[in-house]
């Protein structure tokens, strides 16, 4: 099945715009494994709205950490 959100050239989350790509990309996994099929079930902006908050979690508890470490 295509699926909205392209995994490829996605190694590390380096950036908040690679983190957020990576968390809508594991949403979109969660949905078609429940059975949701693109377009029909769900839009690439339904799963950026999703991921959003989760990834801005993430980076904001990474950057906490990174401060941590360098002091």
């Amino acid at each position: 099945m295509h699926k909205l959100i392209n995994r490829e050239e996605l190694t590390s989350p380096q950036s908040f715009q690679d983190m957020l790509r990576i968390v809508a990309a594991d949403y979109e996994d969660s949905l078609v494994a429940a059975g949701a099929e693109p377009y029909k079930d769900y839009t690439a902006l339904d799963v950026y709205r999703l991921s959003q908050p989760f990834a801005v979690e993430i980076w904001k508890r990474r950057k906490d950490v990174l401060d941590l470490l360098s002091q």
